[in-house]
């Protein structure tokens, strides 16, 4: 290879990288939310269904806007420490979360 088709590649694969990058950054809360939602919809108790987990995680991430992906990632550490959700688990998190019911 010439040294003008290797910088081409060079060139290539840099913007594709940054092109991987920016995607990644833009979609990484979505995808925090998407798995956090995910799991707390299976660790919930039986008697809550999946539209109550929706409203309630909605409702506490709105309160303030500014700090969503840090309450999204100390959910998500709260809940890698259980595998099911008692009742009592269930309104103790969403206490420690500041969520209401």
């Amino acid at each position: 290879m010439t040294i003008r088709k290797r910088l081409l590649v060079v060139v290539a694969l840099s913007v594709l990288a940054a092109v991987i990058y920016g995607t990644a950054r833009h979609y990484s809360e979505d995808m925090i939310h998407y798995v956090v939602e995910q799991a707390l919809i299976q660790k919930a108790p039986e008697d809550i269904s999946p539209a109550v987990v929706h409203r309630q995680l909605e409702a506490y991430l709105a309160v303030e806007p500014n700090t969503r992906t840090q309450k999204l990632l100390a959910l998500s550490a709260r809940l890698e420490k259980t595998r099911k959700c008692t009742r009592e688990e269930w309104l103790e998190l969403f206490h420690e979360s500041g969520i209401r019911q």
